[in-house]
């Protein structure tokens, strides 16, 4: 953060509305990036990260994230090949403009969606503001665009629309990698109507068998009653539920379930691909609690200790979304993390997201 000001929405859509108007004004796609890197690095600096957010969401995240690659596309990759170079600049312009469509006119960004290729993006959108109007479009671009499967499902989650319940249906009898196929298993659990067939989508694979035995007697209405997690599987049906209802009473009631399962994902030993979703999922949540709700659920130590190991397994690049709510939280929090280290009640990990934060934090009380 260049100016040490903390960016709460409406600076970020008159920031977004300065680029918009930089791009109009460019002759080229290439010319546009130059001109939006010149100008965040003059605002933002060189290397920025969502924490120089006064308070993140995933969309916002994502949009400054992308302005950093932007940064550092323009400034490493000049010599690189022309193809290549046209075609990493062609995504970033399309991104980009994405983000500045839906910062500045709602509307706008529809009409536009409706004349061109969907992107992951868009998902993030058509969830942030519950388009429904876009389900239609999701389910189709789900068999037109592979690489964007997880996206469109985890967009469609946050959905009741019973349209969407035979569509599950299909996905959950179909091959497909881990993560589609426990998204349509989610899917199918929170529909509404209540979905009962699971006996007719059992497969030739125990570990999903075994999580189809779990996600059949899950108690949505009463999460605590339900057995912690224990395998990769189960994990990432949890964290995504939990992600999908962070703000429901079901879910605020059951904080010491929720803080045992935290403490299962940050014992996870394994490099399958569903550990980075779990990842995200993590921060979403944790960015979907505001300052009343942390302070409640962080009040006694035991949960505090929990959550600086959930907090130290994220890489880095979650763990920075989630920062700036961590400030919510002000000297006394710092004060106790400090406390738990210097009395062995806290062992950091090599390249401790904790030990980072309580330096910087210190720094910049002084």
């Amino acid at each position: 953060m260049k100016n040490g000001v903390k960016y709460n929405i409406e600076m970020i859509r008159r920031f977004a509305e300065a680029l918009r108007e930089s791009m109009a004004l460019s002759p080229t796609k290439e010319k546009a990036l130059e001109k939006i890197s010149n100008l965040v690095k003059t605002e933002l600096g060189g290397y920025i990260t969502p924490d120089i957010l006064s308070s993140s969401d995933e969309l916002q995240a994502g949009f400054i994230e992308l302005l950093d690659q932007i940064v550092f596309e323009t400034s490493e990759n000049s010599q690189g090949e022309n193809r290549i170079r046209e075609y990493i600049f062609e995504d970033l312009y399309l991104r980009l403009s994405i983000y500045l469509d839906i910062f500045s006119d709602r509307d706008s960004y529809k009409r536009g969606l409706g004349s061109r290729m969907l992107t992951h993006e868009d998902t993030v959108i058509i969830k942030k503001y519950y388009m429904e109007e876009f389900i239609p479009l999701l389910m189709s671009e789900y068999y037109d665009q592979p690489a964007l499967q997880k996206s469109i499902l985890k967009a469609l989650l946050a959905f009741d629309s019973e349209q969407l319940l035979n569509f599950y249906y299909q996905i959950a009898g179909q091959e497909s990698c881990h993560e589609v196929k426990i998204f349509s298993l989610l899917g199918l659990k929170t529909s509404t109507p209540k979905f009962a067939n699971w006996r007719h989508i059992v497969t030739d694979d125990e570990r999903i068998n075994s999580l189809i035995d779990y996600i059949k007697s899950f108690d949505l209405s009463d999460p605590g009653k339900n057995t912690v997690p224990g395998d990769l599987f189960s994990i990432f049906f949890v964290i995504n539920y939990i992600e999908l209802n962070a703000s429901s009473a079901a879910i605020q009631k059951t904080a010491d379930w929720m803080f045992r399962v935290f403490d299962r994902v940050s014992e996870i030993d394994s490099d399958s691909s569903l550990v980075n979703w779990i990842c995200a999922s993590v921060s979403t949540i944790i960015m979907q609690f505001g300052e009343e709700r942390l302070r409640e659920i962080l009040d006694r130590d035991e949960r505090l200790i929990v959550f600086l190991a959930l907090i130290d397994f994220l890489p880095r690049e979650y763990f920075n979304r989630i920062t700036s709510h961590l400030g919510f939280l002000g000297e006394d929090f710092s004060l106790r993390i400090s406390k738990l280290i210097e009395s062995g009640r806290y062992e950091m990990r090599n390249g401790s997201n904790v030990s980072a934060y309580v330096y910087v934090d210190a720094a910049t009380r002084l």
